[in-house]
């Protein structure tokens, strides 16, 4: 049995080189160990030549889609396209065959979908099909569209012990190009996540599964093994980023991993730190260990955005705690906020510039929210009638898809297009400011700066 995948990266990326993913190249690895045959073609848009290229090449059986949920439209075009053109039966897996899958299933070419995660499953699933001794029907977390109808299996728990499970295969992504573009290499030291962010689609994950159980954690020598690992045979890293959310959460593995990288790796490394989980000691930890940067998402200055709209659970004093005790740990911050969110008005914009202001980072990525479906905060947005007609295009372009009473897409794309030059005029350091403090300065009373300066003498001086 042989399988391609169709890998659909962003617009920006190179459209001939594949984008590493931890999900699909564990998957990947797992098929492998089943000596199944499997390659790869990315493409940033629908490519026919190079999609039917790929298929003359390696002439598959099966063809495998981890859809974007924000490239749904073409992910559909593509796959009707494989269909008609090729003949070809799609296997889907990912976030969107999770979260949308009666859409999924529903396309011309779709034979089956894993929801979940698919580790475990695609292989199960790749045997059934290729034999008859199993039937795709049987297999857990598929569902298969049958003689007798659409089959829905709910899926089993997800793997516990991480270890057990292989190093993601890294060549079927040209990793070595990667590298020599990127010069880092990306890891995850866990899996799950037990936020409910309204924004993201986690939340389907852990209505699947459970709380319970669901946040996994790698041992530090299972993680180290791969890093060094992939820094042997992949020339030319020089950091390392960890990915995944909830890797500083657990101080004791912490400890253990501040102790044993250094010694086994050594190369500077940037990770993702949740605000609300974070303390000194955590700070001082991820410093020892080696970091200079930690990734943190504020979300928005406005408490009832952050709190209720996007259900962060990150109140303003632990944003300001947790940056604060990572500066003095030595870390560069670099924090993302959302312009142009659900109920956004010019007075949460401005609590925004406020709070970005106050906590004096290393740097900010503003970026323009976009509703993905499946999404509550999407679903928030339909409900009012604020999605646009505009397309996912927007979510690389960015363009805001939103008309709100309150903040219109024009005034939102103008509010992220300056919206560091918005910072810069608070911070005192545009030429506006400049001339708004010389300009306060020339209408003050004279009498005030004398005043001002026998104020600053120090006490009992005569």
């Amino acid at each position: 049995m042989n399988i391609l995948i169709v890998q659909l990266v962003p617009p920006s990326h190179a459209p001939d080189r594949p984008r590493f993913c931890h999900e699909l190249g564990l998957a990947v690895a797992m098929l492998r160990r089943r000596n199944l045959e499997v390659a790869l073609v990315a493409m940033s848009d629908y490519d026919r030549d190079r999609l039917r290229s790929a298929v003359t090449r390696h002439r598959p059986s099966h063809i495998l889609m981890d859809v974007p949920p924000h490239r749904h439209t073409l992910a559909r075009h593509t796959i009707v396209e494989i269909a008609e053109r090729h003949y070809l039966p799609v296997i889907l897996v990912g976030r969107y065959a999770t979260s949308q899958p009666e859409q999924a299933i529903s396309i011309p070419g779709v034979t089956a979908l894993i929801r979940g995660e698919y580790d475990q499953a695609l292989p199960r699933l790749t045997a059934a099909l290729a034999t008859s001794d199993l039937s795709p029907a049987e297999v857990p977390g598929v569902w298969f569209n049958s003689e007798e109808g659409l089959v829905r299996n709910v899926p089993d728990k997800p793997t516990a012990d991480l270890d057990t499970l292989p190093h993601p295969d890294r060549d079927i992504f040209d990793y070595g190009r990667t590298v020599s573009a990127e010069h880092e290499a990306a890891f995850r030291a866990t899996r799950g996540c037990l936020n409910w962010c309204a924004h993201c689609l986690n939340d389907w994950y852990i209505e699947l599964y459970g709380r319970d159980g669901y946040l996994r954690r790698r041992s530090v020598d299972h993680l180290l093994a791969e890093i060094s690992a992939v820094v042997e045979r992949y020339q030319g890293i020089q950091g390392i980023v960890f990915e995944d959310h909830a890797f500083a959460t657990d101080a004791e593995w912490l400890a253990r991993f501040a102790e044993e990288y250094p010694r086994r790796c050594g190369l500077p490394f940037r990770c993702r730190v949740c605000l609300n989980a974070v303390g000194q000691h955590t700070a001082e930890l991820l410093a020892r260990a080696g970091c200079r940067q930690v990734d943190v998402q504020i979300g928005s200055g406005s408490n009832f955005i952050r709190e209720e709209v996007l259900t962060l659970r990150t109140s303003h004093n632990q944003i300001l705690n947790g940056v604060s005790s990572m500066k003095r740990a030595g870390l560069a911050v670099r924090g993302m906020v959302f312009i142009g969110v659900p109920y956004e008005s010019e007075v949460s914009v401005e609590e925004t510039l406020d709070l970005v202001t106050a906590l004096k980072l290393d740097e900010v990525v503003p970026r323009i929210f976009f509703p993905i479906a499946g999404t509550r905060a999407a679903e928030v947005c339909a409900e009012n009638g604020w999605i646009s007609g505009r397309g996912e295009e927007c979510f690389y372009v960015p363009r805001s898809v939103l008309e709100m009473p309150s903040l219109p897409a024009e005034r939102i794309d103008e509010i992220f297009h300056r919206f560091h030059a918005l910072l810069r005029s608070r911070s005192g350091h545009s030429l506006a400011a400049w001339w708004r403090r010389i300009r306060k300065l020339a209408t003050q009373p004279l009498h005030t700066f004398g005043r001002s300066r026998r104020r600053q003498r120090p006490r009992g001086h005569q």
